[in-house]
C-alpha cells in the first residue's frame, strides 16, 4: 500500500507532463495550419474540417487549463489577422515598385542594333533585251508552225528566249486577231514558274496577276482577266482532273520536256488523250537537248498517223557564246610545263609470258589493220 501511495503521484506527474506535452504539440500545428492560410487569398470564409477541427476538443480533453485557455484563444487569430483583398494588392504593388527602383549593374546589350532602312539601288537594265532573243527573231517561224500543227515542238538552247518570248508571241498575237486565248505553260519546278511570270508580266508592262499570272502549290496571283498562266506540272494534272478535254485552253505548252518526271509523262499522256478525243487546243513542247523523233511518233499515232499534225522547230544561235576549251588546251595556254617522270610514274615489269602475248596481239592487230587497208 505504501508503494502503491508513492508511485501513484508519479505516475500521474508522467500523465500530465505527457498529456501536457501532446496538447503542447497539437498546438503547434494548429499554429501551422493557420498561418498557412494567411500566407493563402481566402476567397471566402470555410470553417475548419476534418483533423485540425478536432484540435481543441482533445486540448480541452487533456485537463489542463492552461492548455484549454491556450487553445480556446487561439481559435479568433485567422480572422483578426487575415489581410483583405485590398492590403495583398497594395503589397503587391509596393514590393514590384521597390523591386524596379533597385540599382542593377549595367550589363552589355546582346540585341543586335537594326541599321536604318538604305533606300533601294537602282534597277540595272538588262544585258540581253527580248527584241535581242534568238525566239523573237525567229518569231515569224514559231507562230506559223503553231498555227499550222496541232503539236509543235520546239529545241533552242539554253537561254534563247523560248519559255518567255514564246508565249508572249501567241498572247500578243491573239490579242491583234482578237480572238480569245487561255495559255498555260507547265513549269517543272514553282521558282521558275513564278519567276518567268514576272518577267513576261514585265515585259508586257503590267504587274504579276492582271493579263499574265502564275498558280503554284500555296499561292496564285491571278485573276479573272489573266490569259497567260504559268503553272507548275502539278497544278496542270489537277486542272486537267476537272477538263480533261481540254476545253478551257487554246494552248497548252509543256517546257522542260527532257527531264521526263512522272508528272510530266502523266501530263504527256493526258494531252495525247485529249487529242486522240478530237481537242481543238494547240500543244507545244519545249526542251534543249530532246530528240524530236520520239515525241513525234508518239503524238502522231494519236493524230491518225503519218506524222502528221506533228511539227518541229529549230531555234539556232546563243544568248551568249560559248567555247568549249580541253584539259591539254589549258595546260598550254597556262605554261605550265609537266615535272619529268619520277620514279613512281616506271611501270610495273611484265611477266616474259604475259609480255609475249601482248607483242603477239599488237602484231595480230596490226596485220589486220593492213590487210582492211590493202
Amino acid at each position: 500500500a505504501a508503494s502503491e501511495s508513492v508511485l501513484d503521484p508519479r505516475l500521474q506527474a508522467c500523465l500530465g507532463a505527457l498529456q501536457l506535452r501532446l496538447a503542447h504539440f497539437l498546438l503547434l500545428a494548429y499554429s501551422a495550419h493557420h498561418a498557412r492560410s494567411l500566407l493563402r487569398r481566402p476567397r471566402r470564409h470555410r470553417p475548419v474540417r476534418g483533423r485540425l477541427a478536432r484540435l481543441p476538443r482533445v486540448a480541452r480533453r487533456a485537463g489542463h487549463p492552461l492548455v484549454g485557455e491556450m487553445s480556446t484563444r487561439a481559435k479568433p487569430v485567422a480572422g483578426e489577422f487575415a489581410l483583405s483583398a485590398a492590403e495583398r494588392s497594395a503589397i503587391a504593388k509596393h514590393l514590384q515598385s521597390s523591386v524596379r527602383s533597385e540599382p542593377r549593374p549595367a550589363a552589355p546589350t546582346t540585341a543586335r542594333v537594326v541599321p536604318p532602312p538604305q533606300p533601294w539601288p537602282s534597277v540595272k537594265p538588262r544585258k540581253c533585251t527580248a527584241n535581242e532573243l534568238p525566239a523573237y527573231r525567229h518569231r515569224e517561224e514559231l507562230l506559223a508552225t503553231v498555227r499550222a500543227a496541232r503539236v509543235t515542238l520546239v529545241r533552242g538552247a539554253t537561254g534563247c528566249g523560248k519559255s518567255t518570248q514564246l508565249p508572249r508571241l501567241l498572247l500578243l498575237e491573239a490579242a491583234t486577231a482578237g480572238t480569245p486565248c487561255a495559255i498555260v505553260v507547265a513549269q517543272p519546278r514553282r521558282l521558275a514558274a513564278m519567276a518567268l511570270a514576272e518577267r513576261v508580266a514585265s515585259e508586257l508592262g503590267e504587274g504579276v496577276g492582271g493579263v499574265c499570272g502564275y498558280r503554284v502549290r500555296g499561292d496564285a496571283r491571278a485573276s479573272a482577266e489573266t490569259a497567260l498562266t504559268y503553272v507548275t506540272t502539278g497544278v496542270l494534272l489537277r486542272l486537267l482532273e476537272e477538263d480533261a478535254a481540254l476545253q478551257g485552253f487554246s494552248h497548252v505548252v509543256v517546257d522542260e520536256v527532257h527531264e521526263r518526271s512522272v508528272e510530266t509523262d502523266l501530263l504527256l499522256l493526258a494531252l495525247r488523250r485529249a487529242l486522240a478525243a478530237g481537242s481543238s487546243a494547240k500543244v507545244v513542247l519545249m526542251s534543249a537537248t530532246v530528240p524530236a523523233a520520239p515525241y513525234c511518233e508518239y503524238f502522231a499515232a494519236s493524230l491518225g498517223g503519218g506524222g502528221g499534225g506533228v511539227a518541229v522547230v529549230e531555234v539556232p544561235g546563243r544568248t551568249y557564246p560559248v567555247e568549249e576549251l580541253f584539259l591539254e588546251d589549258a595546260v598550254s595556254n597556262t605554261g605550265y610545263a609537266c615535272a619529268a617522270a619520277s620514279a613512281r610514274d616506271t611501270p610495273l615489269p611484265v611477266e616474259p609470258s604475259l609480255g609475249a602475248a601482248a607483242k603477239a596481239a599488237a602484231a595480230a592487230s596490226e596485220a589486220a589493220d593492213a590487210a582492211a587497208a590493202a
